[in-house]
C-alpha cells in the first residue's frame, strides 16, 4: 500500500497545505486527511523526488515478492514510478510530459 499524501507528491503536489486544499478545507474532510498526511514525514518523504523512489522501490518490492509479471530492470525506480503514475493510474487523466496536474486535481476530488 502507497500512503495517498506520498502519491500526491509523487505527482509533484509536495506542500501539504495543496494538498489539504485539493482535498477540502472543511473541517471534516482536514480532520480525515490528518494521519495520511503524517505518513510522508513518517518515511522521510518530502519532495517529489522522494516519493518517486519510494513508490518505485515498492514497485520493484512486490515484482521480486512475484505479485508483479513485468518491471523494466534497466530505469530507475523514480522513472519506473512515473511511467506507472502516467500510464496505469487513471489511465484515462492524460498526462503530457509527466505533468501530473490534472491527475493529481482528480485525485483530490
Amino acid at each position: 500500500d502507497i500512503p495517498i499524501a506520498i502519491v500526491m507528491k509523487a505527482m509533484g503536489v509536495e506542500s501539504d497545505s495543496e494538498i489539504v486544499q485539493l482535498v477540502g478545507s472543511e473541517p471534516d474532510m482536514i480532520d480525515a486527511m490528518a494521519l495520511s498526511m503524517e505518513d510522508p514525514v513518517k518515511t522521510g518523504v518530502y519532495t517529489q523526488g522522494q516519493a518517486l523512489k519510494y513508490i518505485g522501490n515498492k514497485i520493484r518490492s512486490r515484482a521480486a515478492a512475484g505479485m508483479m509479471m513485468f518491471v523494466k530492470r534497466n530505469v530507475t525506480p523514480s522513472d519506473e514510478a512515473r511511467e506507472v503514475l502516467a500510464n496505469v493510474v487513471l489511465s484515462h487523466v492524460p498526462v503530457e510530459n509527466f505533468n501530473f496536474r490534472a491527475k493529481a486535481v482528480y485525485v483530490g476530488h
